[in-house]
């Protein structure tokens, strides 16, 4: 909703109105802060990155085409590059599993 108040409450939002609505009942008295951006609630620090170890991480599989068009496909699936091996694809990556990386899930 462009042009809004967020009212809250305990940490917890109690109610969003048009700005130029009344406020709710109990919040005639308390100020308004204009924050001038956009509110994103129970998203924690959008612009950092989370400290390593706290999402279970996601290997991720690079497969080359090994044709002249030289080709390269990412998965996040052992079953995905088992298939496309299969297919003539060639895994590349490190160990038993040839992940080329992991991610955050």
């Amino acid at each position: 909703m462009d042009d809004a108040v967020l009212y809250l409450r305990d940490g917890s939002i109690t109610a969003v109105s048009p700005a130029a609505a009344p406020p709710p009942p109990g919040f005639e008295s308390v100020p308004v802060t204009n924050v001038r951006g956009t509110i994103f609630p129970g998203l924690i620090e959008l612009h950092n990155h989370l400290p390593y170890g706290v999402l279970q991480l996601w290997q991720v599989h690079r497969l080359y085409s090994n044709r002249a068009d030289t080709n390269h496909r990412y998965v996040g699936d052992t079953a995905t590059r088992t298939q496309m091996e299969v297919r003539g694809w060639v895994a590349e990556g490190d160990g038993p599993e040839t992940v080329t990386m992991c991610a955050p899930v």
